[in-house]
């Protein structure tokens, strides 16, 4: 299989000798091979194959900034600029987002590490609150979480405005942002202003929440809803095991937000790493059946090559199971602390900074490798195998006779 990062598949689609060939050597290449291929003009099976790859092949060489981005990147590199259009263009045939996709990578990165900088900031700040050391009303420790929420309900109606963004998801995200802001504020009410405000009235907007979680993972149950997210990866499990981890998440989450007020108003008095049991037992059983699908997909398949959509997904896989196990090691660092065996919050915090600290370097050298990439020069095009040429059932126009109209955009283009 060739690789997807090939970036002269499509000259040697057109028969061209060289990546530099000038836009008119494209179109002679396409206007001689297409009226050779043309289905109504050959009559081989693999003639219609051969015209499309054609036409595929020219539409991208004659676009200057398709050309430019596959000469980069490659195909996959094509591949996420036509989606990165698609996302931009409007109807009129303007852009939202008149950037380079490089340009709107690093954009991308750039908020993004903004993002993860006001977390860090949160984290030291809710450490010098936790241990005594910072004196300051919770609110104002609160506010990088206030800056990034208010960003995310800006981000949220650009793109419900937009109609862009699946409206389902988008709404779901803004009533989570809405609910942890009331939720924030209620309990800056009840720690700053010695408001009589119980625990249970405090976690009123996470209710709110919780149901919303608990009738979307009913709808996610359904056969019909599997299978839409089987089709696009984000279901990997089978059927049954699938319908366990969304009912059971779901199921963990709205008994750890019933039990957490009863137990901060001391209506109950069990310890935190009981308290917090169903995330234990959703944790382990995620842990199980991530390392169970992944050994599956790694181990399977009697040698047979997978492709790349499997290994993408295998490597998500993966990464999920990854972040199972670092979830699983915070909150037993945080049951440890709740239950008084660590006596500093700075373990818990610790391996938070370690993570954003990887990811700036990360990030760093990502954006280093985009900025000081070397443009790409024009080189020789090897000879592609495509077998013997299929006959055509007429002469060629080429060679002599009078061109025939082919009711075909792409050569009204080239001629």
């Amino acid at each position: 299989m060739e690789s997807a990062l090939s970036n002269i598949r499509h000259y040697q689609s057109l028969g061209l000798k060289n990546t530099g060939a000038s836009l008119e050597e494209v179109k002679r290449a396409y206007k001689k091979l297409s009226l050779r291929y043309h289905p109504d003009r050959n009559s081989d099976p693999s003639a219609t194959a051969k015209f499309q790859e054609i036409s595929t092949a020219y539409n991208v060489l004659s676009t200057p900034r398709k050309r430019q981005v596959y000469d980069a990147y490659g195909e996959q590199g094509l591949k996420m600029y036509e989606q990165y259009v698609h996302m931009a263009d409007t109807d009129d045939g303007g852009s939202k987002i008149p950037l380079q996709p490089v340009t709107m990578l690093l954009l991308l990165c750039v908020a993004l590490s903004l993002v993860i900088l006001l977390a860090a900031a949160f984290g030291v700040l809710l450490l010098l609150y936790l241990d005594g050391a910072l004196s300051s009303p919770l609110a104002v420790v609160l506010t990088p979480l206030w800056l990034i929420w208010a960003c995310g309900l800006c981000c949220a109606y650009a793109l419900l405005v937009s109609g862009r963004a699946n409206r389902v998801y988008v709404a779901r995200l803004a009533l989570l942002l809405l609910c942890l802001t009331a939720f924030a504020v209620l309990l800056c009410v009840r720690a700053d202003a010695g408001a009589r405000l119980s625990y249970a009235l405090v976690f009123l907007p996470l209710y709110l929440l919780e149901a919303a979680d608990v009738a979307g993972a009913a709808a996610r149950c359904r056969p019909a809803a599997y299978e839409a997210e089987k089709a696009v990866g984000r279901a990997q499990l089978p059927y049954f095991a699938h319908l366990v981890r969304v009912v059971g998440w779901a199921g963990a989450q709205l008994a750890v937000v019933v039990l957490l007020p009863l137990r901060l108003d001391g209506t109950i008095a069990a310890p935190w790493s009981a308290l917090l049991g169903p995330v234990w037992v959703m944790l382990f059983y995620d842990a199980v059946a991530r390392c169970t699908l992944s050994a599956a997909k790694g181990g399977g398949g009697g040698g047979k090559s997978e492709s790349e959509r499997e290994v993408a997904m295998r490597q998500y896989s993966m990464l999920q199971l990854v972040f199972t196990l670092a979830a699983a090691a915070m909150l037993g660092l945080l049951c440890l602390k709740l239950d008084g065996v660590l006596e500093s919050w700075a373990f818990l915090f610790m391996p938070l900074f370690g993570a954003a600290a990887i990811y700036f370097c990360c990030c760093a050298c990502c954006c280093c490798t985009l900025g000081l990439a070397p443009k790409p020069q024009a080189r020789d095009v090897p000879d592609a195998d495509y077998g013997p040429t299929p006959p055509s059932t007429e002469r060629d126009p080429l060679l002599g006779a009078e061109e025939p109209t082919l009711p075909r955009e792409g050569l009204a283009q080239a001629v």
